[in-house]
């Protein structure tokens, strides 16, 4: 169980991970200028729906060509340096889009791309760096503000950003997203990797596999990715289509869309500052199964909602089941891999992540034309229950606990366990 007495005042009295939670929240301010500058400029100067796609799978595609070589590397490197660089690099090439955009379109999804690449390497280097900047007790609620500080951005950074591009334009997103990088290096500085041995040469095949085996040989670890990637995709079924929910059977259009995807941001913040004393109460994996259980029955009852308030009550329930999971899962994933692991263990969550998005999405469209969105909505929560409550069946999956300290056992010991 989690402690109980932690607050979160005493996890931010921690210096390093009080500059980390800051300078992480600014960015992720920045990356929704970004994602709503991408979506309209492209719009705006192409005039095709086609051309916004191409630049989400730009953004999508290098965690799935380059994950688990990017695990490897941060297993290998200081992981404050990998950040650090890939901030300065990201925001150096995010200053060019909008030239880029009136100059030369096709460069603007090779810069996508690459930032893309760049992020591939910071998320599991900053999921891996967070158990040793905090002491075990403090993890969980470590994850709950970083998770609620996230939503909370969220929710700020696509109404800023709906204001400035309509007040404006949509060039000083970028600009905008560009000195968030800066500011989140700048932060960076003060957060040492702490214990991190010098750079070993690189092995990166014989890394890969030995994470490859490390996860499919810890039965924790194996069960809770294999949930993972059946809840993404079933939950990706709705992500392309609240907008289509909102305008077609709810009757709400741009107001009403705002209003839901507000709802999913406040639940989220809600569930992730209930996580941390629901972890203290019952166990870890019990929690990640009612979490997808409790988004597949809130998802369901959205799609048979008549208007945006009934649907936004739905999602506002789904929002914060969903982050309960969320917390819960990659609080018990940090402690189940030793810290030499880590990186390759996060970067393979991220992997399977993306792929199971990437899947339901492109289900998503042609189901909807053939069933209507409410009905998906409806399948989808359908199968996240049925996943759910399959789930109960396998004991690693809900006797999975929460780990005070990390594992530290070597890896045959692991294959063996």
């Amino acid at each position: 169980p989690v402690s109980q007495t932690v607050t979160y005042r005493q996890v931010l009295s921690i210096k390093p991970f009080r500059l980390l939670w800051i300078g992480q929240a600014i960015s992720y301010f920045g990356d929704m200028m970004n994602t709503t500058g991408l979506a309209i400029m492209l719009y705006l100067v192409t005039h095709s729906p086609s051309m916004v796609a191409v630049g989400l799978i730009a953004k999508a595609a290098p965690t799935v060509l380059f994950g688990l070589v990017a695990g490897a590397l941060v297993d290998r490197f200081d992981r404050q340096r990998v950040m650090i660089l890939s901030d300065i690099a990201r925001a150096v090439l995010t200053i060019t889009i909008p030239f880029l955009a009136v100059k030369w379109l096709p460069g603007v999804f090779v810069v996508v791309f690459l930032v893309a690449t760049a992020s591939t390497l910071f998320n599991p280097a900053k999921q891996a760096i967070l158990p040793s900047l905090v002491p075990g007790d403090f993890l969980v609620k470590a994850n709950s503000l970083i998770s609620s500080s996230e939503k909370t951005m969220e929710l700020l950074g696509f109404s800023i950003a709906g204001v400035i591009a309509a007040v404006a334009s949509w060039q000083p997103l970028f600009i905008i997203d560009a000195a968030t990088f800066i500011i989140s290096a700048v932060t960076l500085l003060g957060v040492a990797d702490q214990g991190r041995l010098p750079a070993r040469t690189v092995r990166l095949f014989e890394d890969i596999a030995e994470g490859s085996r490390f996860i499919l040989t810890n039965r924790t670890l194996r069960s809770t990715m294999a949930l993972a990637f059946a809840a993404v995709i079933f939950g990706s079924l709705t992500f392309p289509i609240l907008v289509v929910m909102s305008y077609g059977p709810l009757r709400g259009g741009a107001f009403g869309y705002g209003v839901l995807e507000a709802a999913i941001g406040a639940g989220a913040i809600v569930g992730a500052l209930a996580a941390p004393a629901a972890m203290a109460r019952w166990r870890a994996g019990v929690l990640i199964l009612l979490g997808v259980i409790g988004t597949g029955i809130a998802g369901a009852l959205t799609g048979f909602s008549q208007n945006i308030p009934a649907a936004a009550i739905f999602l506002f329930i789904s929002g914060a089941a969903n982050t309960l999971y969320y917390v819960s899962m990659i609080s018990v994933t940090q402690r189940e891999a030793p810290d030499r692991m880590l990186g390759r263990v996060m970067s393979s969550r991220f992997l399977l992540v993306q792929l199971g998005l990437l899947a339901g999405m492109a289900v998503s469209g042609p189901l909807t034309d053939r069933l209507g969105a409410p009905l998906v909505f409806v399948v989808a929560g359908t199968l996240l229950i049925c996943a759910g409550v399959a789930g109960f069946a396998f004991r690693d999956l809900r006797e999975a606990t929460f780990r005070k300290e990390p594992a530290s056992q070597p890896l045959k010991a692991a294959a063996t366990g």
